[in-house]
């Protein structure tokens, strides 16, 4: 139950985290530059 319930909280999260990318690009119009230095410090 706590397991599943933690999975459906890890999706939630990685939904909000990808719209906040999105919209993040939608407003910095050519900052692809930007969008992999923000990758790479999420994953890093």
């Amino acid at each position: 139950m706590k397991r599943s319930l933690g999975m459906y909280a890890l999706i939630v999260m990685w939904n909000v985290l990808g719209v906040l990318v999105f919209l993040m690009l939608l407003f910095l119009p050519g900052s692809l530059f930007g969008y992999l230095l923000l990758i790479r410090w999420w994953f890093g």
